[in-house]
């Protein structure tokens, strides 16, 4: 599927976040995420999600990476649809910093 991209700016510089990305199908099923991370922490689901879910399912329907900002404290997310239908709504993306 097409690459989409969200970046935050303003963090702190090379700080670990968690990264928490939703999709809820509308119809059908066949879909997968993955994401990349400025450019090196990949994450995806490793199962097909279905409009039939009725609840969020980690490794299905959303997917938990964590990852480190940059040096200009930006994280920049790439994400994408995979599977059999490679198409994706991005229904949520969260952030959070990860605690020591």
């Amino acid at each position: 599927g097409a690459t989409g991209n969200v970046t935050f700016g303003g963090l702190p510089a090379n700080a670990a976040w968690d990264i928490y990305l939703y999709q809820q199908l509308d119809s059908g099923g066949s879909r997968r995420i993955s994401i990349t991370v400025n450019g090196s922490v990949t994450a995806s689901t490793s199962v097909d999600a279905s409009s039939a879910d009725s609840t969020f399912i980690l490794g299905k329907n959303y997917l938990i990476a964590t990852a480190n900002t940059d040096a200009n404290g930006q994280l920049s997310i790439d994400y994408r649809g995979t599977g059999g239908d490679a198409f994706m709504f991005l229904d949520a993306l969260l952030c959070f910093p990860m605690r020591p």
